[in-house]
């Protein structure tokens, strides 16, 4: 139940909507007109042009997407205040619809649209009876008011409008009945796309013009005379084939000659270059490009997505959180204050207006930070996971596991029949179950190759140790990833692998031999 009642409508000043028909031919100096009248703070024309650019296709489809965008999503609330009460405040906005009955999409995206053509967009809130099905609040029934007719005075420093009957009325934002969704506090019509689309619309409307002026007159009959003749022959021609309309036979007074003259000039290539330029400009002023819906050729794609998270998202996250913080300023602390006692308790809408994590790329990302930190391991180097983690951005790492056990023993086969060792003595065998004993020459081959690979491990290391120091003295020295880079390319290209080559290719043969007199021995 409400603890406090807005005003009843014979206490407020009551104000109709005015009419905001208006027919203008715009010209480029109309527009710097429209300009100079808004910065004096009438901004009668440049409603005018407002209205005349949402007529443009281009236009109207730039600010219906950023509009969409962000009506499209389902917002939030924040608690504000005592958080018991806030609570029940945000339960009533959510569960109990207060939003969505207060604030209808239709009259938020006029408010949206507006806001980015003018640079500010007037409402009006009706506020109504206590709702049974809203558990008896009170609720601001919000509508958008055409801002025709609507001024700032600068001596009084504040805005004004008129009436269906003319009457002048003073529009105070947040007073609980109006709102002002505003770009800035001060000369916001100053930034509204308005002033940027103008000239680009008229120049799209003038090629049109030319355009079809043109196409009109693509080819036109001329007739000439060899002869001297009488303004009264010439004018008598005229009138001739003007009323010979199509398909007619002219028969030509004596020294007359007629020809027919054809435009060689490509119209289609100059006129639609203009549209399209004019269009590529609209589109970059209101989205911030054109490339996430009109892209050619190959990189087109990452160019689209730069745009879309260069330009489109931080615009969409303005656009949201200026809707936000108007609601909550102008209307929901009244709407606090009417059904709960304390504009304090106001929510604060939040649109999620940021974009949902690349999975792949995140994936992408900690496998080749693991691949890095495998790597410096291998080196020696000790890596601090806390910081490694938060660097990449791997907040789904809890911790490290316990090392696996280590795997039981084989368990060796029984013996084959006849070769069981004595009762009574621990004997030897191999892994297939035959005694060592038996297997003299394997056994001896087998300790012949572990020599061998322990005697070339040790050479291996010596002729590795300048090596080494080289890489961790440039590890040491490098300023930042490239220098690293550039300084390990530059030192494996000076590398010598003929002495460790050798050495291998020398066990390896050494080992050969050893297996090759092993079985011969056994045999």
């Amino acid at each position: 139940m409400a603890t406090r009642k807005p005003p009843a409508d014979d206490e407020r000043k009551s104000a109709s909507r005015k009419s905001v028909r208006t027919i203008t031919e715009w010209t480029f100096a109309r527009l710097r007109m429209a300009e100079r009248s808004a910065d004096s703070g009438n901004l009668t024309e440049a409603v005018g042009v407002c209205e005349w650019l949402l007529g443009d296709p281009a236009v109207f489809g730039g600010l219906e997407i950023r509009r969409d965008a962000l009506l499209g999503l389902v917002p939030t609330f924040e608690p504000s205040g005592d958080k018991r009460r806030s609570n029940k405040a945000v339960k009533a906005l959510e569960a109990g619809e207060d939003f969505w009955r207060s604030y209808p999409e239709t009259e938020l995206g006029q408010l949206v649209m507006w806001r980015l053509l003018l640079g500010l967009a007037p409402g009006r809130q009706k506020w109504s009876d206590p709702l049974e099905d809203h558990g008896g609040r009170i609720l601001p029934v919000t509508e958008f008011w055409h801002p025709q007719g609507l001024r700032y005075d600068f001596q009084r420093a504040g805005w004004f409008s008129r009436d269906v009957n003319g009457s002048e009325f003073q529009l105070v934002p947040g007073d609980g009945t109006w709102l002002l969704h505003s770009i800035a506090q001060n000369r916001p019509w100053s930034l509204g796309l308005w002033r940027r689309l103008g000239k680009w619309v008229l120049l799209k409307y003038l090629a049109a013009q030319d355009w079809s002026r043109h196409s009109g007159k693509a080819a036109m009959l001329v007739a000439t005379s060899k002869e001297v003749s009488t303004d009264k022959q010439r004018k008598e021609l005229a009138a001739d084939l003007l009323a010979s309309g199509d398909d007619a036979i002219a028969v030509l007074q004596a020294g007359f000659d007629l020809k027919l003259v054809e435009l060689v000039a490509n119209t289609k290539q100059i006129y639609e270059a203009q549209i399209l330029l004019a269009d590529t400009m609209i589109a970059q002023a209101i989205r911030g490009g054109n490339l996430s819906t009109n892209v050619d050729g190959q990189g087109s794609r990452a160019a689209a997505e730069t745009q879309v998270s260069a330009g489109e998202v931080p615009k969409l996250r303005a656009d949201g959180e200026a809707l936000a913080t108007t609601l909550h300023d102008q209307s929901l602390v009244w709407w606090a204050e009417f059904n709960f006692g304390d504009a304090g308790l106001a929510p604060w809408p939040v649109y999620p207006t940021e974009p949902p994590a690349d999975t792949k790329v995140a994936a992408e990302t900690a496998n080749t930070a693991a691949d890095a930190a495998g790597k410096f391991d291998k080196l020696g180097f000790e890596i601090d996971t806390d910081e490694f983690t938060q660097e990449f951005g791997i907040t789904w790492i809890k911790g490290r596991k316990e090392p696996p056990a280590p795997p039981a023993p084989n368990v060796l086969p029984p013996a084959p029949p006849g070769n069981e060792p004595p009762t009574g003595r621990l004997m030897a065998r191999l892994a297939s179950g035959m005694l060592a004993k038996g297997a003299k020459g394997f056994v001896d081959g087998q300790l012949y190759a572990d020599d061998v690979v322990d005697s070339a491990t040790k050479e291996g290391i010596a002729l590795l140790a300048e090596d080494r120091e080289d890489i961790l003295r440039v590890l040491d020295e490098a300023e930042d990833y490239e220098d690293l880079r550039a300084k390990l390319r530059a030192l494996y290209v000076d590398m010598d692998p003929d002495a460790m080559t050798g050495l291998v290719a020398r066990a390896i043969k050494l080992a050969a031999l050893a297996g090759s007199h092993a079985v011969n021995e056994d045999s």
